[in-house]
């Protein structure tokens, strides 16, 4: 019986958490993003990518904060917060890379950051929020896919360009 009971309270503790969710910030920090990432990358696949952070730019009561970041050798992700803001409120991934292994990567890595920045409704639908995405999805066009708590975006430019926004943030 205590074994049991000891099974039960390991598997409570190591079920991840649901992500809060807030229309205006996504549940992600400067200082966790990059764990934030790793734990995501987790639940997509076995191996996951490291995060390295590039630079941050100090933003003011006028200016964002925005953070760059390198994921793996194919990947720029941006984190931003509101002009004279501390929370992010966006993610911005370009996927860097024209060889198909990598260009898959991207994909997964857009799943990972669904599981990192969506909310528990957003992650049980991530695979219809990813095929959206990318049904029919020309050079210079764009495509977003609103939820109650979140904003998805995807651009066709140079490069992939996927955008992750709380639902209240500006634009």
């Amino acid at each position: 019986m205590r074994l049991k009971l000891l099974a039960a309270a390991a598997f409570l503790a190591l079920t991840p958490k649901p992500v809060s969710a807030d229309s205006d910030k996504l549940p992600l920090t400067f200082s966790s993003i990059t764990s934030d990432f790793k734990k995501a990358f987790s639940k997509v696949e076995s191996q996951h990518y490291s995060l390295n952070k590039v630079r941050c730019e100090d933003g003011s009561e006028d200016k964002r904060t925005v953070c760059t970041y390198k994921l793996g050798n194919f990947m720029i992700v941006m984190a931003e917060t509101e002009k004279g803001g501390s929370e992010i409120v966006g993610l911005t991934m370009i996927c860097t890379t024209s060889n198909d292994i990598d260009a898959a990567k991207c994909i997964i890595s857009y799943e990972a950051a669904i599981f990192a920045a969506g909310t528990d409704e957003d992650i049980e639908h991530q695979s219809e929020i990813i095929s959206v995405l990318f049904k029919g999805l020309k050079v210079g066009e764009s495509i977003t896919i609103k939820t109650a708590e979140r904003r998805y975006i995807l651009q066709k430019s140079a490069g992939l360009w996927f955008h992750i926004y709380a639902a209240d943030a500006p634009d």
